[in-house]
């Protein structure tokens, strides 16, 4: 089996085209293909959800510190404001 699955490889793969790639292109059953697409869609979804929940994370950080910023600012106003009177 694998012996005639090489020589097949041998013989009818592209320039550079690699085992795994031609596998998938020309033996591999609907089966495998249908997996392998779903597992790709699905990883993209993780992907992307993953980076909107870092981006959200970020602005949210930033936003509570620029809220943190703004309350030591307030408070310095303050404490100067009562030294004055």
């Amino acid at each position: 089996w694998y012996r005639e699955l090489r020589e097949d490889y041998n013989v009818s793969r592209s320039y550079h085209e690699g085992f795994c790639e031609w596998y998938i292109k020309r033996k591999a059953p609907d089966s495998v293909r249908q997996i392998l697409a779903y597992s790709i869609f699905f990883f993209g979804v993780y992907l992307w959800t993953n980076i909107q929940l870092s981006i959200l994370l970020i602005e949210l950080g930033s936003v509570g510190y620029i809220l943190i910023v703004l309350y030591e600012w307030i408070q310095k106003l303050r404490m100067k404001k009562q030294k004055t009177n």
